[in-house]
C-alpha cells in the first residue's frame, strides 16, 4: 500500500511539468521573446541571469526588450558591431565594470552575447 501511495504521488508530481524540456520554454518562461529567434532567446537568458536583477528601477525597461529591434532602438546594442554596443563594452570581460560586484561573464555567456549582436 505504501508503494502504491508513493507511486501515485510521484506520478502526480511528474504530471505537473509546465515546460517542454525539448524547447526553450524553461528559458522563455512567460516572456514574449520569439522562440524562432534562438540567438535572442539565448542572449536574453544571459541578460536575465546576469544583468536584469541589478538593472531594475531606472533600467526596468530592459525586461521589456523582447525583440532585436527594441534592443537596437534602446541604444544598448549596435547591429552587427560588438565594439559599438554598450552592452558589450561595459562588461568586465572588456575592461569595464559590469556586472558590478560580480564576476566576469563566463566565456560561454560572453560568446552568446557576441554571437547574438554579430548576427543582427
Amino acid at each position: 500500500m505504501k508503494l502504491i501511495s508513493t507511486l501515485l504521488i510521484l506520478s502526480f508530481i511528474c504530471s505537473c511539468q509546465t515546460d517542454n524540456s525539448n524547447s526553450f520554454d524553461d528559458i522563455l518562461g512567460s516572456s514574449s521573446i520569439d522562440p524562432n529567434n534562438p540567438n535572442l532567446v539565448k542572449a536574453y537568458a544571459v541578460i536575465e541571469e546576469r544583468c536584469i536583477d541589478c538593472h531594475s528601477g531606472y533600467h526596468n525597461s530592459w525586461s521589456a526588450y523582447d525583440t532585436d529591434e527594441k534592443w537596437i532602438a534602446s541604444g544598448n546594442v549596435t547591429a552587427g558591431i560588438i565594439g559599438d554596443s554598450p552592452l558589450i563594452m561595459r562588461l568586465k570581460n572588456r575592461g569595464s565594470n559590469m556586472p558590478l560586484g560580480g564576476a566576469n561573464l563566463t566565456e560561454d555567456e560572453y560568446n552568446t552575447l557576441v554571437t547574438w549582436i554579430e548576427g543582427l
